[in-house]
């Protein structure tokens, strides 16, 4: 193998790194893909408040029928088993997050309208 053919093998993957990593930072900054993770705060903040409730009365409910809290009078076991599988059903349908929003920090302000 001569000594150009050798070299090149070597060129062509830093070359390939080099335009693939402008490609990524351009995908990340304009398109918003690959966002970074995010903190337990940002999560919560998404969280969905519908799916929220649900959850705080499902614990109730369980924590009632459990005999770890005074049962209400107003309601039987039953009625309270009967919501707990209303409640498990309906929260199965709700997203347990709001999407998540892209970020606008890598934005230039040259890039508005």
């Amino acid at each position: 193998m001569h000594l150009h053919q050798r070299l090149s093998l070597g060129i062509l993957p830093i070359l390939a790194n080099i335009v693939l990593h402008e490609m990524d930072v351009w995908l990340e900054t304009q398109m918003g893909v690959n966002p970074p993770p995010q903190t337990a705060d940002e999560t919560n903040a998404r969280s969905n408040p519908e799916d929220m409730h649900l959850h705080y009365r499902i614990m109730h409910i369980q924590r009632y029928l459990d005999g770890k809290d005074l049962m209400p009078k107003k309601y039987t076991p039953h009625e309270l088993r009967q919501e707990l599988h209303e409640k498990l059903h309906l929260r199965n349908l709700q997203p347990r997050s709001l999407p998540r929003t892209p970020s606008t920090q890598n934005c230039r302000s040259d890039d508005a309208p």
